[in-house]
């Protein structure tokens, strides 16, 4: 490898991968892959608004389309992946912990069907805003 690599050079050429592969909605993928949609290895649910000034003992994040926005003395969800409903379609978010998940965003709680890193970074790299509907206000149902 020389001194100034190219990321071709870390690439396996895909003559050189055992295996065979198919090409499918989500890409290339390897025969022996199964196929699911989000909603087979999730469960899926709509944030709820709040009043996230609301001051309390314990402290949970409040997460938007976009992130963190907030904080809130309740939390609604234990942890998983959280999609940008409206705004910002499509973003994706790891969370591992409690917190508020607004109704501008979705809860997906990952079944043992999936990894959820895995499908965390697997969707992450995936152009969900494509996904959102042609409104004013970008909105994913």
């Amino acid at each position: 490898m020389s001194e100034e690599a190219t990321l071709d050079e870390f690439v396996e050429d895909e003559s050189e991968v055992d295996g065979e592969f198919i090409e499918t909605a989500a890409g290339q993928l390897p025969v022996d892959w199964d196929t699911k949609n989000v909603d087979e290895l999730c469960a899926l649910r709509n944030g709820k608004a709040t009043n996230h000034t609301e001051i309390g003992e314990q402290q949970f994040l409040v997460y938007g389309s976009n992130g963190p926005i907030g904080s809130y003395s309740e939390s609604n969800f234990d942890g998983g992946l959280i999609f940008g409903r409206v705004g910002a379609v499509g973003e994706v978010e790891r969370v591992r912990e409690p917190v508020w998940v607004s109704d501008n965003a979705i809860q997906a709680s990952v079944t043992d069907k999936c990894n959820t890193d895995f499908l965390y970074y697997f969707l992450s790299n995936k152009e969900l805003s494509s996904l959102a509907t042609k409104t004013a206000q970008p909105l994913l149902n």
